[in-house]
């Protein structure tokens, strides 16, 4: 009876733990404060490669703590595969061409300054440098940035403004933000950029019914055409 009672106690301490982690605001807005300052702290200069890594394992303690998985934020099978990676790679195409085409020269336009991709112009020519980076659009980025962002910062940040469709629209703009400010080393014109493209992605992972996939795909396909037409000297 003993050693019951004991367990009993334990699963009730365990699952008022989790509901602390899931429904106290004080343990959510902490966990965006410290989702910034790891941003900030890699703007900084302060955390190498990339701010991705870190998060990824803050979301994935967050999840686990709270007794979900990545599942829960959408990184689930989609309804159709077929039609989820067909829409991604004509969304992804698409943009890519109305970016460059548009966004890119209004944004050129109002802040005169021009996107900075010096980081990428070893890369032109260069198969080696193009299947590099095609590694990392794909995992960094695509991927990573897509679980951290749109699957557990949106999330905790609409829960911590109280879960509603306000609280999703306020979460979409603010992470997005935080999305475009991520990329600083692209310059004034490269946050703007990124800040559209934040707000691309958020709004189909949530016209999704929140499933990651479509802005996974999206975002990869994005990235992808870039670092093509950089390849071939465009």
């Amino acid at each position: 009876m003993n050693e019951q009672a004991h367990m009993t106690a334990y699963q009730s301490f365990r699952l008022r733990s989790k509901s602390l982690l899931r429904d106290n605001k004080w343990v959510i807005g902490a966990e965006v404060t410290l989702a910034l300052l790891v941003i900030v702290a890699y703007l900084a200069d302060f955390l190498p490669f990339s701010e991705t890594p870190y998060l990824f394992v803050m979301g994935w303690i967050s999840l686990r703590l709270r007794g979900v998985g990545w599942p829960s934020v959408g990184f689930k099978r989609p309804a159709s595969w077929r039609r989820t990676i067909s829409l991604g790679i004509a969304i992804g195409v698409a943009y890519q061409f109305f970016t460059g085409y548009v966004t890119e020269p209004l944004v050129t336009l109002l802040t005169k300054k021009e996107t900075d991709l010096s980081q990428f112009a070893p890369m032109k020519g260069n198969v080696f440098l193009l299947l590099v980076f095609l590694g990392l659009v794909w995992t960094v980025a695509a991927f990573g940035e897509e679980l951290n962002y749109r699957g557990y910062l949106m999330n905790r940040v609409a829960e911590l403004a109280g879960g509603g469709r306000w609280a999703w629209v306020v979460s979409l703009i603010l992470v997005s933000v935080l999305f475009g400010i991520g990329h600083l080393y692209q310059g004034i014109a490269g946050i703007v950029v990124n800040i559209l493209a934040g707000l691309l992605y958020g709004t189909l992972y949530l016209w999704s019914g929140r499933n990651l996939w479509l802005s996974i795909i999206v975002h990869g396909v994005y990235d992808t055409v870039g670092l093509l037409l950089i390849f071939s000297g465009r």
